[in-house]
């Protein structure tokens, strides 16, 4: 008699869903092509799509599937395997049809030369607010409107070394390797509400400038980088808008192997403003190494960034917040690792 697991497995199996688009690239490309610079490169190697291309932030490339022929009304998820030739950001893009559409962004990190597991919901995607990014008319993604997904290279964009935050030189030729691109009727699970983070994702959606080594499992994000003498190391997580109103503290676990000052940055967004957002500074020091801390971070704490853009109203808005960054801002020299896990909000 079959046991009730493989029952399970099999009543998941046999009701699931099928996929609305699967790209295997067993024997080509199956509709993807390039766009941006020319000389990039797409070709079918071993079950795997090989997006070749020279890294510029002046004049990027982008490996695009058109859409037109796909029908996504019930588009819940996109799932895929990639693999970079180093670590780096990279991009997921989703677009609508212009004008009256806009283009949508997952950020994902990539740990170079292993494959790497990625699920996004369609919530993980937050809309362009940039000042030449053509705003939504009707303020949010449709999927029966998408006229194409991309994958982007976004740490070409930070390659500028020197300056009070640590960057790593990225140009020259890379490669983004994808396997088993699927859009998906699956759903994904939600954030709970006030979570900003729970690290429930398989990828790591944290960018940084610098070279790092980010890896999430068990629910926690452990992030391994060199402390850098005379400049700030920086981690950042694109947040999707929801809204945070009547939070008073920010809550989360967090570890370093290392003593070290830190900040909490949150940014606002700019609303296709020229100007970035206004950012909202809290510090907090770690002095008891190796032990995962609870903290809760009053809001009142968090000060405007006299360094950054103004802000209009005077106060941090919790409903419009773009980024959240965490930065070491030690100035030591030394190799350091930090777990973080349960970043939320939370009403006292």
């Amino acid at each position: 008699m079959k046991s009730l697991a493989a029952l399970v497995l099999f009543a998941t199996a046999a009701f699931a869903a099928d996929p609305i688009l699967k790209n295997t690239f067993a024997t080509n490309t199956e509709g993807w092509v390039t766009m941006g610079k020319p000389g990039s490169t797409l070709t079918a190697e071993g079950g795997a799509l090989v997006f070749g291309y020279t890294a510029d932030a002046k004049s990027m490339s982008v490996a695009v599937r058109p859409l037109a022929d796909v029908q996504l009304q019930g588009l819940k998820s996109v799932r895929f395997e990639v693999k970079t030739d180093s670590p780096f950001a990279l991009a997921v893009v989703l677009s609508e049809h212009k004008p009256g559409g806009a283009s949508y962004t997952a950020n994902i990190w990539s740990s170079g030369n292993t494959w790497q597991p990625v699920v996004l919901s369609l919530a993980d995607f937050i809309e362009g607010e940039g000042p030449n990014e053509p705003a939504d008319s009707d303020g949010k993604l449709d999927p029966d409107q998408l006229e194409g997904v991309g994958l982007i290279d976004v740490s070409q964009i930070f390659s500028r070394p020197g300056g009070p935050i640590f960057s790593m030189p990225h140009e020259g030729h890379h490669t983004i390797s994808v396997r088993n691109f699927t859009l998906s009727p699956d759903p994904v699970a939600p954030l709970p509400a006030m979570t900003v983070e729970d690290f429930s994702r398989p990828q790591p959606m944290w960018v940084s400038p610098g070279p790092a080594t980010l890896t999430q499992a068990d629910g926690a994000l452990k992030i391994a980088y060199q402390q850098q003498a005379d400049q700030a190391v920086v981690f950042v997580r694109p947040l999707q808008k929801r809204d945070y109103k009547g939070a008073t503290h920010l809550a989360f676990d967090i570890s370093s192997t290392r003593p070290g000052q830190f900040i909490w940055a949150l940014s606002e967004g700019r609303n296709h403003s020229p100007t970035e957002g206004a950012r909202y500074n809290c510090d907090f020091v770690i002095l008891d190494t190796n032990k995962l801390d609870h903290r809760e971070l009053d809001l009142s704490a968090f000060n405007l960034d006299a360094n950054g853009p103004a802000d209009k109203n005077g106060k941090l808005d919790l409903d419009n917040l773009r980024t959240l960054s965490l930065i070491d801002f030690s100035q030591q020299d030394g190799p350091n690792t930090l777990t973080i896990s349960n970043i939320h909000f939370v009403t006292k």
